[in-house]
C-alpha cells in the first residue's frame, strides 16, 4: 500500500516550548492550576468501577441523546467525537473535497488536517 504523497511531504510534528521544573501550567495543552473539586473527585472515583475495561459504545448514543434533549433537537444532528481535532477532520473528510480550494489556516490542527486531506491552502 503506498501513503498518499501529500501525507509524506508533511513535516512531523513539533511540540511547542515544554518547560521543566515543575512550577509552569501548560494552558496551551489544558492543564489545569486548581485541582478538581471535591464533587468532581467523588463523581469520578462512584464511574471508576468495572465499565472502565470496556470501550465506550462507538455512537454515544445515551450521550448523544442527552445532548438532543438538553438543546431541543434530534440526536442526530449530535455529533461526539474525541475532542476537536478528530471532529474537524471528521468535517474537512466529509465536507471538503480533496485538491479544492479551501479557507486560510487558523491554526495548526486545521493545517495538518487540510495537508491530510490534500485541498489547495
Amino acid at each position: 500500500m503506498t501513503i498518499r504523497s501529500n501525507i509524506t511531504r508533511m513535516a512531523g510534528y513539533m511540540p511547542g516550548e515544554q518547560p521543566q521544573g515543575g512550577k509552569f501550567i501548560k494552558l496551551n495543552t489544558n492543564e489545569n492550576p486548581y485541582p478538581p473539586s471535591p464533587r468532581v473527585l467523588k463523581a469520578i472515583r462512584a464511574a471508576a468501577d468495572q465499565r472502565l475495561r470496556l470501550y465506550p459504545n462507538p455512537t454515544a448514543d445515551s450521550l448523544r441523546n442527552r445532548l438532543a434533549k438538553f438543546h431541543r433537537c434530534a440526536p442526530e444532528n449530535i455529533i461526539v467525537g474525541n475532542g476537536s481535532d478528530e471532529l474537524l477532520a471528521l468535517a474537512v473528510r466529509a465536507f471538503v473535497e480533496p485538491a479544492s480550494a479551501h479557507a486560510s489556516k487558523s491554526s495548526v490542527s486545521r493545517s495538518t488536517v487540510d495537508h491530510q486531506q490534500g485541498p489547495r491552502i
